[in-house]
Formats: structure tokens, C-alpha cells, sequence
């Protein structure tokens, strides 16, 4: 476990279907804090700079864009978010794309949050992502996004535990559990 403040901003990483943004949501209702979704604010920023909305979701967004562009938008919503949100008084948990840890400088940035990693296991995930209709694009050309679980989550491990303030191992929890585990773990 890293040493940081217990106040500060929480942001929850970790892999697509984790439930960082359902967690995020009640987390912050539990607090009384601001919610942030970084993906949906990243496809609101986008809309502000093209002129009008060029996408409905951070999927969509990524499949226009590709990987380099959606990271350089990512950042600058993680930047904003952060900036904006980190008055003192304010509390703000948000709950980033699973990719965000992929650049160094969104690294540097939740490395200077209460940031907290998700952790779920594989074949869980894929049951979630299998019942699931939100848009998730492959993230690795010509693969399926279930079956890339295991090399996106090997290639991203020690991101976020760079990152991490904490983990959080939700592995089988229902709803109510992984509330009371990300609770617990933000200190709150």
C-alpha cells in the first residue's frame, strides 16, 4: 500500500466491466461526493472540439479516433477533471476507462489521487462482458474482446499497480459487498 493523503480525489482503475463506473456512482452518492465518469467526460470533450457530437460513447469514440487519438483525450479529460475537481472541500470520485493507466501521463496524474484498483478475475469479467451491451470495442486488432482478457490484463498489471493506492479484490461479491470492500478501501 502507497502512502498518500486521505483526502484528495478517489479514482477507481482497473479492466473494462470491473464495475469502476457502478461502484464510482454509489460510492460517491455514499459520500456525498461529485461523480465523474472519465469515459463519457472524454466523449463530451470531444463533442466541445469537433464542433458537435461525433460520438455516443468512449467505444465508439476509441473506433473513430483509434488508440492514439482517444489516449490524447483521455488525458486532457483526466487533466481537467482533476484540475477542476481537486478545490479543497471538494470531493470527487471518478472512475477512468480501463485503459487509462496505458499513458504515462495519465500515470502521473492517478498517481497523485486515492486511487484504487479494481480487481476481478478473468472468467468473471468475461461473464460480465458476455451479458453486457455497451459497446467495447476490440482493443487489439482482429481479436474478440472477451477472448483478449488475459494479454490486455497481463500488458496492464504493473500500470496499475504503479497507480494503485490501493487494490481491491472483488472476486465473487455481489453488489452490496463491493461496495462495503471500495468503501473500506477509500478510507471512508
Amino acid at each position: 500500500m502507497k502512502v498518500r493523503p486521505r483526502t484528495g480525489p478517489i479514482a477507481l482503475v482497473g479492466l473494462r466491466a470491473t464495475g469502476k463506473s457502478t461502484l464510482g456512482r454509489a460510492l460517491a452518492k455514499q459520500l456525498g461526493a461529485t461523480f465523474v465518469d472519465l469515459d463519457e467526460h472524454v466523449v463530451a470533450l470531444h463533442a466541445r472540439l469537433a464542433g458537435g457530437p461525433a460520438a455516443t460513447s468512449a467505444g465508439e469514440l476509441f473506433s473513430v479516433l483509434g488508440a492514439e487519438g482517444f489516449r490524447a483525450r483521455e488525458w486532457a479529460s483526466l487533466r481537467a477533471v482533476l484540475e477542476a475537481k481537486s478545490s479543497p472541500g471538494t470531493q470527487l470520485v471518478l472512475a477512468t476507462g480501463g485503459g487509462v493507466v496505458e499513458t504515462a501521463t495519465c500515470r502521473d496524474l492517478l498517481g497523485k489521487t486515492r486511487c484504487l484498483w479494481l480487481r476481478v478475475p478473468e472468467d468473471e469479467l468475461a461473464r460480465r462482458m458476455t451479458g453486457s451491451s455497451s459497446l467495447r470495442p476490440a482493443l487489439t486488432e482482429g481479436a474478440d474482446p472477451i477472448q483478449e482478457i488475459p494479454a490486455i490484463a497481463a500488458r496492464r498489471e504493473a500500470w496499475y499497480r504503479e497507480v494503485a493506492w490501493r487494490e481491491v479484490d472483488l472476486a465473487g461479491l455481489d453488489f452490496d459487498a463491493a461496495l462495503a470492500a471500495v468503501v473500506a478501501a477509500a478510507g471512508a
